[in-house]
């Protein structure tokens, strides 16, 4: 089981800071192993420097969206480390702006050719420089609804209209005349199935709002995904997920199982896509 892969959006922001993480010590392990005296926070003002005569510390804030006091910090750093002069605007003597000294145009000069070799890099790692484009478009759009708060309001918004359900699982289907009465997303409803069938139902009250059924083959072991159905108006909830998770975990199975489709339709097969399950279609 991959852990963070298995859970998905719900571990993003630990799974995006542990990548990051993970990420920053292979920078910091190259420029170590290549005897750089560099550290990867610094980069930023480095590359910021690099076209840039002088920038304020305001301008800097703003370029990378931080703090003020975070940027200062980091700038008195470099200026202990003599890679950065700090001097008064000749305008504003309040507003400080920062230039590369001797010492630091030197260690850019050392550390360019190591920056592209880590575009390259990344670049084979996704095959082609479209994908990496692709990615750092969405991360870029991600990072924008953050910063709105749409990304919050639109939880809360479905958290207000998202009907409250339980899962409960369907000891008699063929005399539970709720789930009788229910269509499939195919052509069959919940009627003749095999008493070895499972099945569950998502209840909100008294009202059966999803339904899902399971069989597995005792001869092959195989799982089959027998049954589907979620009322219309509360698709797009998790509700299919949550059932169809039930039902894998009720035979001690993850999602890496393959789950066989006898009868299929494009929104179910989108489903098992979006949320990584593994199928297969019969035919």
């Amino acid at each position: 089981m991959n852990f963070y892969r298995d859970i998905g959006s719900l571990i993003l922001g630990s799974w995006l800071k542990r990548t990051s993480e993970k990420f920053l010590a292979e920078i910091a392990g190259i420029y170590n192993r290549l005897e750089l005296p560099f550290e990867p926070s610094w980069f930023p003002i480095f590359y910021l420097l690099k076209d840039n005569k002088d920038i304020s510390l305001s301008e800097i804030a703003r370029e990378l969206d931080i703090s003020h006091s975070a940027v200062s910090q980091m700038a008195t750093i470099l200026q202990k480390k003599g890679y950065i002069n700090i001097v008064e605007g000749t305008k504003d003597a309040r507003k400080k702006h920062v230039m590369f000294s001797t010492k630091g145009k030197k260690l850019l000069k050392e550390v360019m050719p190591v920056w592209s070799s880590m575009q390259h890099a990344v670049q084979e790692i996704w095959n082609t420089e479209q994908q990496v484009k692709m990615f750092l478009d969405q991360l870029f759009r991600f990072e924008q609804n953050l910063s709105d708060g749409s990304f919050s309001q639109k939880v809360i918004d479905i958290y207000n209209t998202a009907p409250s359900y339980d899962i409960v699982a369907i000891k008699d289907p063929q005399k539970d005349k709720k789930l009788l009465t229910l269509p499939t997303n195919g052509t069959k409803d919940f009627s003749n199935l095999d008493n070895d069938t499972k099945v569950w139902s998502a209840r909100n009250g008294n009202e059966i709002i999803g339904a899902v059924a399971f069989k597995r083959n005792e001869i092959t072991t195989e799982l089959y995904l027998e049954r589907l159905f979620i009322r219309p108006a509360n698709r797009r909830n998790g509700i299919a997920t949550s059932l169809i998770n039930k039902g894998i975990k009720s035979f001690n199975e993850t999602k890496k199982t393959t789950i066989h489709l006898k009868e299929t339709s494009l929104e179910l097969i989108q489903l098992l896509l979006d949320k990584g399950f593994t199928f297969k279609v019969i035919r």
